[in-house]
């Protein structure tokens, strides 16, 4: 289940060193609950793109040598 939210707030910080923006957060008025309502999982491209560059990475890049020395050399990943 999932909640509606009527009421929130997104908030950040400047400073000299530049902007941190904060995950929005609920403003629930004393007295009030929230809404349960049922919301449907989202299957758009995005998530077949996901798993097919994954596939990808594996088949393709996973015994590549430029990609290991990549990994070991520029990431330090052992």
């Amino acid at each position: 289940m999932y909640y509606i939210i009527k009421s929130f707030v997104r908030a950040y910080l400047r400073g000299p060193g530049g902007i941190c923006y904060t995950q929005p957060f609920t403003v629930i008025p004393e007295g009030t609950s929230l809404e349960k309502e049922k919301i449907n999982d989202n299957f758009d491209i995005s998530v077949f793109l996901r798993g097919f560059v994954s596939v990808l990475d594996r088949l393709l890049f996973k015994h590549s040598l430029t990609v290991r020395l990549f990994k070991k050399y520029a990431l330090g990943i052992r």
